[in-house]
């Protein structure tokens, strides 16, 4: 099972395009928010589930929808959010804590722009911002093998 973690694209759609070409046999794509309405534009592979939450910039333009949720996917639960409501620009303990209490095995989260990979109960993932080319992969098997890439 593959999973492609993107998070701020802000409208930089061809960075976006970009990424989805480049991992383009995926099973999920998880946008962490600040550019969810940029999937629009891309061509998504057929049989991939999109999953994404609104951030503070999609809020600002408009765009209702859910800020966190939790989703299982292959067996692990995902707690999905943008991270701004929790904090997360200053400190992601605000996103730790309540993947903690939801008893999340993974946090996915954008918002800071800055990568991280931390493998941490539950584990911290942020793929940095699309619009700058950076995005993450979750691979799961028997565990989750979660890495940053860049293009």
């Amino acid at each position: 099972m593959k999973v492609l973690v993107v998070s701020d694209s802000h409208g930089n759609i061809q960075k976006l395009k970009n990424i989805i070409e480049t991992e383009k046999s995926f099973d999920y794509i998880i946008h962490c928010g600040d550019g969810i309405n940029d999937l629009i534009h891309i061509p998504i592979p057929r049989d991939a589930i999109v999953i994404t939450v609104c951030g503070n910039i999609d809020r600002a333009r408009g765009i209702a929808g859910k800020t966190w949720l939790v989703e299982t996917i292959c067996g692990y639960t995902f707690f999905i959010t943008h991270g701004d409501e929790f904090g997360a620009h200053h400190d992601i303990t605000g996103v730790w804590s309540e993947a903690k209490r939801l008893g999340c095995d993974i946090a996915c989260f954008g918002h800071t722009h800055r990568a991280m990979n931390e493998k941490t109960s539950p584990y911290m993932f942020n793929p940095g911002a699309a619009q700058s080319g950076m995005y993450g992969v979750i691979n799961i098997s028997n565990n989750l093998m979660c890495e940053l890439k860049r293009v």
